[in-house]
């Protein structure tokens, strides 16, 4: 199918994209009878995300996307990985042209959701300190001021800068923003041509915890060596 538009949530990390994509996915026969394809995330774990994107491009490649774009019949295809908009700058050169070709002629389509700055940073952290490290990157046990100060966390903060960067590597018509704290969920409907109805709910897929529980973990695997992943699962 040569016509249509794949729609490629990007984003950011920490702002409702695990909400959104567990709605997606749940509501995926609703999205189909008007319209839109939210193919299987064929996921090795409970989320729903489309994971193999971004490790494909940072390869060069973007076979998976091809071949649900490939598979799908209807007008809009609608994929969703946060990692996108922190991984982007790393992607490979071939990423833009596997991309471009992986959709199939269909235009791309960006949607962006951000949130406030200060509560972002904070989750963004908390993320980097309770979650297993990237394979072959040691875990993250910067205190929260430090974490802040880095040169790729500042990037993120520009978030005009992203949104670019993001649609000059897609070839994107536009990025459509959203915030987290906003009616992301109705910019997303209205995106896709998709009535709302009054009972459309977001579930919260996340709860914070504790800053003392990020702190007395911080702490620890600062002190963990070379075995953090043991530590980790003793503390977790």
């Amino acid at each position: 199918m040569s016509a249509g538009r794949l729609v490629i949530q990007v984003g950011l990390p920490k702002a409702a994209s695990s909400a959104l994509q567990f709605w997606c996915d749940a509501q995926r026969t609703r999205l189909l009878a008007e319209g839109v394809d939210y193919p299987d995330p064929r996921s090795p774990h409970l989320m729903r995300k489309h994971s193999r994107l971004v490790p494909e491009l940072l390869d060069g490649h973007a076979d998976t996307l091809a071949q649900d774009v490939a598979a799908s019949r209807s007008p809009t295809v609608l994929v969703s990985n946060e990692g996108f908009s922190v991984r982007y700058p790393a992607f490979s050169r071939q990423a833009r042209p596997a991309l471009i070709a992986a959709a199939g002629g269909r235009r791309i389509t960006l949607f962006l959701i951000s949130r406030e700055p200060g509560p972002w940073l904070r989750s963004l952290w908390a993320q980097g300190i309770l979650n297993a490290p990237m394979q072959g990157r040691p875990p993250m046990t910067d205190a929260f001021e430090a974490f802040a100060a880095r040169p790729e966390t500042q990037r993120m903060l520009d978030l005009p800068a992203v949104a670019a960067g993001m649609q000059a590597m897609t070839g994107a018509d536009q990025v459509v923003q959203a915030t987290a704290e906003g009616d992301w969920l109705g910019a997303l409907l209205s995106l896709l041509g998709v009535a709302p109805r009054p009972d459309d709910a977001p579930p919260r897929a996340h709860r914070a915890a504790p800053a003392h529980t990020i702190e007395l973990v911080r702490r620890v695997m600062a002190q963990a060596g070379d075995q953090p992943g043991p530590v980790r699962m003793a503390l977790l």
